[in-house]
């Protein structure tokens, strides 16, 4: 109910940070095949692309049935030391690095660099958070990402410290909208349903995860879906939610200063 909420849960790709990636485009995967080379797996770029993905899934599909989820989350350091360790052709290596933890973080974070295109927090994030905190109201994130460059890139954009609580989807094998991770959050922080609203911009994973948590939700329609489609995607999941949908972050601080909301 609109007044009560003493926490806001924010997801982040595509809410908070504006990102596109191109894993489809083969350069990146040149750059990556040359890279692994220097430690003694050798690939072609179509087979460096297609092993990332064989690994994987593999990794996905061990964690489906470890937690009997249909949303797994793999870690993409384990993908890379099989991509070392399992690379159909080897010479040896001599090139001597770090140890081997952080030799596959390393190499996790140069992937994720190779394929960005685009990367930018949108205008009025962080002064909505501030605006949050300076009420007296608790920030969390909840996202589906991989924390081995999420945090880094939380940093870059200081938005690590705005937050009272992080969870992201690699540290617990799984990811939204499986109800464990929401209702897993609300646990671990004490915080009541009734008084957490939820923001994101996805109808298949975010949406139902606040549903999932019986939180109230608000999407943020970044990728400029359209208005038959919002509806579509409402109707698969439950006639209430979201609560409300709007076309851009900005929109949030205009509702608060309306005193429409929170």
């Amino acid at each position: 109910m609109p007044g009560t909420y003493q926490n806001v849960i924010f997801d982040l790709y595509g809410t908070l940070i504006r990102i596109r990636t191109d894993l489809d485009s083969m350069e990146p995967w040149r750059r990556l095949a040359y890279h692994l080379s220097a430690y003694g797996a050798e690939y072609t770029p179509a087979g460096v692309k297609k092993a990332y993905y064989r690994f994987m899934k593999d990794e996905n599909r061990k964690l489906s049935v470890k937690f009997q989820t249909e949303w797994p989350e793999f870690q993409v350091e384990k993908v890379l030391e099989r991509m070392i360790k399992e690379a159909p052709k080897k010479h040896d290596a001599r090139l001597y690095g770090p140890d081997e933890e952080t030799l596959y973080r390393d190499l996790s974070q140069i992937r994720r660099t190779l394929t960005m295109r685009d990367f930018k927090l949108y205008r009025g994030a962080l002064q909505l958070i501030d605006r949050l905190h300076a009420e007296g109201r608790k920030v969390y994130l909840l996202s589906n990402a991989q924390a081995v460059f999420t945090i880094p890139e939380l940093e870059r954009t200081d938005l690590y410290t705005r937050f009272d609580g992080i969870y992201i989807s690699s540290d617990f094998g799984y990811r939204k909208p499986d109800p464990r991770f929401m209702k897993g959050m609300l646990e671990e922080y004490g915080m009541k349903p009734e008084e957490t609203v939820f923001i994101g911009n996805d109808y298949r994973s975010d949406v139902p995860s606040a549903a999932a948590g019986n939180v109230d939700c608000i999407y943020i329609n970044s990728y400029k879906r359209s208005a038959s489609e919002r509806k579509a995607a409402r109707e698969t999941i439950h006639e209430r939610y979201p609560d409300y949908d709007l076309e851009r972050i900005t929109e949030v601080r205009s509702l608060l200063a309306a005193g429409k909301l929170l």
